[in-house]
């Protein structure tokens, strides 16, 4: 039996949106037991993704965005001119401008970032990331499940 990890995102009438995550196996798929849930909401499975998940090593810092509420949203441009969000959750205070809510393009750990998902980040018609449009931090309304 191989391990792998479900997640369901959720979205509601209003717009509300959920992120639910369980391990499943990946030799059974996930098929039925989606449909089986969706029977049983009211809000849309807008996507589920599964896969074998990477596990993290590093320890939370309690610096000053120490909370996942707390986020740098990147907008990144696709060619031809559509664009996507990439979440940066409980940023480092060191990657905003000095007025502590635009993103700073020429720091260099978002250059990193920028360079990482030129070329790898698409949109959903698998149009890839070209640039990097602007930056800020952001707050989320409520924790996700």
């Amino acid at each position: 039996m191989a391990l792998g990890r479900a997640i369901w995102e959720w979205l509601d009438v209003s717009g509300g949106f959920l992120r639910a995550s369980n391990w499943y196996d990946t030799s059974a798929g996930i098929a039925s037991l989606e449909a089986a849930i969706q029977v049983c909401s009211n809000a849309n499975l807008q996507y589920v993704t599964g896969a074998e998940p990477e596990i993290g090593v590093v320890t939370p810092s309690g610096s000053l965005y120490p909370l996942v509420q707390d986020c740098a949203q990147l907008l990144l441009q696709t060619s031809p001119s559509n664009t996507i969000r990439l979440i940066i959750p409980a940023p480092i205070s060191t990657i905003f401008a000095s007025d502590g809510n635009t993103v700073d393009p020429t720091n260099l750990d978002i250059i990193d970032v920028v360079t990482a998902a030129t070329g790898h980040l698409a949109d959903s018609s698998l149009n890839l990331v070209t640039a990097y449009v602007s930056g800020m931090r952001i707050q989320r309304r409520r924790e996700q499940f």
